[in-house]
């Protein structure tokens, strides 16, 4: 039986998802789909809880510490952990179509879903069944936040996952590059005809390569991650890009303390997504400007800009930035206490127990400079 199966045949789970994106998405559809059938289904992002052993808890994300009572969810090859989820529910019992979709967003944000070749995991059936059902649209073009909806000025600049250090933010650079390019800053950025025009896109790309602070290898990845399929889909009548969705949510995250838990509502009901998209657009320029420093200034150990409240977004930005075999946590200085989370320190090899321990209900952890714990 797999673990998946392990999990349908109960009447009542406790789940413990890691505090990103795809994690909090899984719990979600689980959260959605298994409560339709009878499930009783408690989510908790308290890693502490995991150790104390009196019941039996899923991991999604998560490893599991030694002598714990956990069953850990794992991905399908090639795949995110939303998508092996949705995949796994609908050949048990199906699931609801914007469970899909989401799943889908996920792929993409997470990078399974590279160039033209489209996903190669369980997302390309999953995708295969939503365009044939007309319920997402695909086009080549450029995975910038609000590429369908935005200007390219705002695209440019609002784009903080892949990192664009040295546009991110920065508009008078952005205008500059437009200029260079004889492209209109306030047209959408789905209609400069870049992508059409293969003199005008070399020019482009230079340009970018030129502007965007890094080492040539780290060039190469953001436009490996920037070029691809754009999927939209339609929410009530508007047309919702799955990449900046997807950067809302992970704004939202990262501007309000009780996010995590808000999240786990996406699925259930579809309309939250306006709710998270629109503190987004009132807060992408301001967040993106904020970021704009220690993108194009990396340190390991940073101050958290203004307005935001948890470091998950940053701290994602600059592990893109980072060489990602750094054994060394990336830490965010807030009030003058240093910090990291549960996601980072598991990355870089911290031993399981000690991070589930010493962190706190929030998955936020308190370190030293060095990157050694304090106890919450």
């Amino acid at each position: 039986m797999s673990s998946i199966e392990q999990v349908f045949s109960k009447s009542f789970i406790r789940v413990v998802p890691r505090i990103d994106l795809d994690s909090i998405l899984a719990a979600s559809t689980m959260l959605h789909n298994l409560s339709e059938r009878g499930v009783d289904v408690a989510i908790s992002f308290d890693t502490t809880s995991i150790l104390e052993g009196r019941e039996e808890v899923v991991l999604l994300g998560l490893p599991q510490p030694k002598g714990a009572k956990a069953i850990v969810l794992g991905k399908h090859p090639n795949s995110t952990l939303t998508g092996s989820v949705v995949y796994e529910m609908e050949r048990k019992f199906g699931v609801h179509a914007w469970d899909k979709v989401l799943s889908i967003a996920a792929g993409v944000y997470e990078g399974v879903d590279v160039g033209r070749e489209g996903p190669k995991g369980v997302e390309k059936s999953i995708l295969n069944e939503l365009l044939t059902k007309g319920l997402i649209e695909q086009e080549l073009g450029f995975r910038v936040w609000g590429y369908k909806r935005v200007s390219i000025l705002k695209a440019l600049t609002r784009t903080i996952i892949p990192p664009l250090p040295g546009l991110t933010g920065r508009e008078e650079v952005v205008m500059k590059m437009l200029a260079e390019l004889k492209l209109q800053p306030g047209m959408r950025a789905s209609e400069t005809g870049v992508e059409q025009d293969p003199n005008l896109l070399r020019k482009f790309i230079l340009l970018l390569e030129s502007n965007i602070v890094g080492d040539k290898a780290l060039k190469e990845k953001i436009e490996r991650r920037l070029v691809g399929y754009v999927y939209t889909t339609t929410i009530d009548g508007t047309l919702v890009d799955l990449v900046e969705l997807l950067g809302a949510f992970l704004v939202f995250l990262s501007l309000v303390k009780g996010a995590p838990y808000q999240l786990l509502e996406v699925t259930l009901h579809q309309r939250l997504a306006y709710d998270f998209l629109n503190v987004y657009e009132d807060a992408i320029d301001i967040v993106a400007r904020a970021m704009s420093t220690p993108l194009a200034s990396p340190s390991r150990v940073t101050e958290m800009p203004e307005p935001l409240n948890r470091p998950e977004l940053l701290v994602e930005a600059l592990r893109f930035i980072y060489p990602i075999e750094s054994r060394k946590p990336i830490i965010v200085r807030r009030d003058g206490e240093l910090m990291t989370t549960v996601g980072e320190l598991l990355r870089v090899g911290y031993p399981v127990e000690e991070v589930y321990e010493s962190c706190g209900p929030d998955q936020l952890c308190r370190v030293r400079e060095d990157g050694s714990l304090v106890k919450a």
